[in-house]
């Protein structure tokens, strides 16, 4: 299930967040590195802020066929909003109930 998120208020920035095992899969050719980094995060769990930021990197990386950010200018645009950043990824990859 996609989410709109607020990647930067004060640009007002929204980036659309998806992640799907078919997408994810697609992604693996692609950006390889991201979808290393995410299958590491999702075997061990999220440790770092970071951790959580690239959740949500590779769920725009998803959505997005021709992505405008890497991770660096995603980062640079992420307003520092921990909470709201886990909550994000936590969105991402927790399955929605019925």
């Amino acid at each position: 299930m996609a989410i709109q998120y607020k990647l930067n208020e004060e640009k007002n920035i929204d980036v659309e967040l998806d992640i799907t095992f078919r997408k994810l899969y697609k992604l693996k050719d692609k950006y390889k590195s991201d979808y290393d980094r995410f299958m590491d995060i999702f075997r061990n769990g999220a440790k770092t802020p970071f951790d959580y930021l690239h959740i949500l990197y590779v769920g725009y990386l998803c959505s997005n066929n021709e992505p405008a950010y890497s991770f660096d200018d995603f980062m640079e645009l992420a307003d520092f909003n921990t909470l709201k950043i886990n909550r994000a990824a936590n969105a991402l990859m927790t399955a929605k109930k019925k």
